[in-house]
C-alpha cells in the first residue's frame, strides 16, 4: 500500500464491504474515514480497530495506531510512551505516514510535547513527496510564515491527489490572498468535491457560501457537518432551526444543537 491509497476515490460503502472481505487498504481507508469523520462521525476507537486489523502487514496502518495510542486519554503512560517509541522509530526510518504524524505531534505540541513547528515543519518536508497529507500539513504552516505561492503549489498537489483537506485550505486561499480577485466558483468546485467526500469543514463552509442564495442547502450541508461533529456547523444549525431558515422552526432542535456546540467551546 502506498500513504496516498488513502485518498483513492471510493465510496464508504465499498470501503467497508472489501474491509470485511480482508483486504488491507480498504481495511485502513474506512480507519482514515473514522479518523477523520468522513465514515459519517469522528470515532477514534472504530479508527484504531480498523487500523489495528490492517497493521499486520502494512505499516502505514501501524503508524496511526501508534499516533491514536499517543494522542489517547484512555491510554496508560506506559502505552504513550511506547506508541511515542514506535512512531520516532518509524519516523527515523524514513516511513512517510509516521514522519507525517510525528510532525503532528509536535506541531500540535500533543500530550505534554514540547510545540515545535521548526521540527514539525522538518518532518513534514520529508514526507511531502510521498504523501499528501504531509504536503498539505506543510502548506498550512508555509501559508502562516506569508509563503502563499509555495503553499497554494502544495495544496494543489495535494487536492488533485484527493485529500479534502488540502481542497479547502485552497478554496480558502482563492477568496483571501492568492489572487487580487476572489475566485469564488473555482473555491465552490473543490468546496464540493470535498464536500461530496463529507469532509466537515468543505461542508460547513459550502453551507456559508449557501445561505443567502439557498438557505434550505445551507441547512443540509450544515446539518450533515453537524452530524459529523463539526461544532461551528452545530451552531448553525441550532440557529437554523432557530430561526426557520432553511427548515421548519424547532425550538427543541435548536437547543439540542446548541448544547452540542457549547459542550465543544462553540457559542
Amino acid at each position: 500500500m502506498r500513504p496516498d491509497d488513502l485518498f483513492a476515490v471510493s465510496t464508504a460503502a465499498q470501503d467497508l464491504a472489501q474491509a470485511a472481505q480482508g483486504d488491507p487498504v480498504a481495511t485502513t481507508r474506512v480507519g482514515y474515514r473514522y479518523i477523520t469523520g468522513s465514515g459519517g462521525a469522528v470515532d477514534s476507537g472504530k479508527a484504531r480497530r480498523y487500523f489495528q486489523a490492517a497493521s499486520s502487514s502494512n505499516p502505514i496502518a501501524t503508524a496511526w495506531v501508534q499516533y491514536i495510542d499517543f494522542r489517547s486519554c484512555r491510554s496508560t503512560q506506559i502505552t504513550r510512551a511506547a506508541a511515542f517509541q514506535a512512531l520516532q522509530a518509524a519516523a527515523n526510518a524514513t516511513e512517510p505516514v509516521a514522519q507525517t504524524l510525528l510532525g503532528t505531534v509536535y506541531f500540535w505540541g500533543l500530550r505534554n510535547t514540547v510545540r515545535d513547528v521548526p521540527r514539525a515543519k522538518s518532518l513534514y518536508s520529508a514526507a511531502s513527496s510521498h504523501f499528501a497529507l504531509a504536503k498539505t500539513r506543510l502548506g498550512m504552516i508555509l501559508l502562516a510564515e506569508g509563503d502563499f505561492e509555495t503553499a497554494a503549489a502544495l495544496f494543489s498537489d495535494a487536492a488533485a491527489i484527493g485529500d479534502t483537506k488540502a481542497m479547502v485550505a485552497l478554496a480558502d486561499l482563492q477568496t483571501r490572498k492568492l489572487h487580487p480577485r476572489p475566485q469564488l466558483c473555482q473555491a465552490k468546485g473543490l468546496l464540493r468535491v470535498a464536500a461530496q467526500r463529507q469532509d466537515c469543514n468543505a461542508l460547513y463552509k459550502l453551507g456559508l457560501l449557501s445561505k443567502v442564495p439557498s438557505p434550505h442547502a445551507a441547512f443540509n450541508l450544515f446539518h450533515q457537518a453537524a452530524l459529523i461533529g463539526h461544532p461551528e456547523a452545530q451552531l448553525e444549525t441550532s440557529r437554523a432551526y432557530a430561526n426557520g431558515a432553511g427548515v421548519q422552526r424547532d425550538l427543541a432542535a435548536a437547543t439540542f444543537w446548541q448544547r452540542k456546540a457549547n459542550q465543544q467551546g462553540v457559542y
